[in-house]
């Protein structure tokens, strides 16, 4: 009887070794937060040089970790990209959680987790991953708790490839924020993004991260613009000896248009953006360019040139001539 018994002992165990087996491999190729980061004009001696001041352990980190930069152009794209970054690390982070309970159910092919009921009862949600090819599609989706049959809604939509580790990889990434509409909230104010995020991202070698806003509104104080309908544009390339920050806005409301190019040196993060914006209708046509110095510098990230008040010579900046963005916003 007790040979049976540690036989069958035996048998569930190795049971779970086999379904944690195949648990991990998905586990393993989602995406991290600090994989998919959009990277900003710091030293990389400082913390988080290229992850945009991310903290993993606490994104709230970015914000009292802000440099000082005398530049208006390194200030925006330093906010514009940590922006950017909280919200992909919310939703990976997000994932990982969700990935760190045992599957639902599991094998070689596929994996899910789910469905749970959360929001206090309001809502549930699934996560499904699918082997294809050595790659890994994988879904998160939200169901109303609500009496009757409640449609599956896409929340998020990804593809990854893995690398060498959890932290490197390539893919992308859809957050339908219009999605959640069809959830219940607790509350009938809830905040409500709007628009599609989508993102992608290589940092096998390097790093390089692509993302585009189709649909957002402006959160701007300004009466006149407030809640306008806005798509935006970003591309970071650190895969070469530079960074590289491509950021590109269009207000679908006004018809205005921003671009903005800012390229630094990654070992002191000394650098430059030039900026082109187009108004409603192609008119006015507006340049302007700024460079600022290093972390090691006796005044760190002080302005060295300046178009829009005449100030230095380009002479003092480390890339020149100025170079605009390229990248299209949808």
């Amino acid at each position: 009887m007790r040979a049976t018994t540690a036989a069958a002992a035996l048998l569930t165990l190795a049971a779970c070794a086999a379904e944690k087996d195949h648990a991990q491999q998905y586990r393993d190729a989602l995406p991290s937060g600090a994989a998919v980061q959009i990277g900003v004009p710091r030293s990389e001696g400082s913390a988080s040089a290229l992850t945009g001041a991310l903290h993993a352990e606490a994104p709230s980190a970015a914000l009292a970790d802000a440099p000082g930069y005398g530049s208006e152009y390194a200030r925006t794209s330093y906010w514009m990209a940590t922006t950017v970054n909280l919200g992909v690390w919310w939703t990976l982070e997000l994932v990982r959680i969700i990935t760190a309970y045992p599957p639902t159910r599991c094998d070689d092919a596929s994996c899910t987790w789910g469905p749970w009921l959360g929001d206090g009862g309001l809502n549930y949600y699934r996560l499904q991953v699918e082997k294809v090819s050595g790659a890994y599609d994988w879904t998160l989706s939200g169901q109303s708790a609500a009496a009757g049959v409640q449609p599956w809604q896409e929340l998020i939509v990804g593809h990854a490839v893995p690398g060498r580790d959890r932290d490197h990889g390539s893919g992308d990434l859809e957050v339908f924020y219009d999605h959640f509409d069809g959830l219940q909230h607790a509350t009938p104010d809830w905040k409500q993004d709007w628009g599609t995020l989508t993102v992608g991202y290589d940092n096998t070698a390097g790093a390089y991260v692509e993302a585009q806003v189709v649909g957002a509104h402006d959160d701007d104080p300004d009466p006149a613009r407030n809640d306008h309908l806005v798509n935006a544009a970003y591309r970071f390339d650190a895969t070469g000896t530079d960074g590289d920050l491509q950021l590109a806005f269009r207000d679908v409301t006004a018809g205005d248009q921003v671009t903005l190019h800012t390229r630094w040196k990654r070992v002191d993060g000394a650098g430059r953006g030039d900026a082109h914006y187009v108004g409603a209708g192609g008119t006015p046509v507006y340049d302007a360019s700024e460079c600022w110095n290093g972390a090691n510098a006796t005044l760190p990230w002080a302005e060295v040139y300046d178009t829009k008040t005449a100030w230095g010579a380009e002479a003092n900046c480390v890339f020149a001539p100025a170079a605009y963005a390229t990248i299209a916003v949808p």
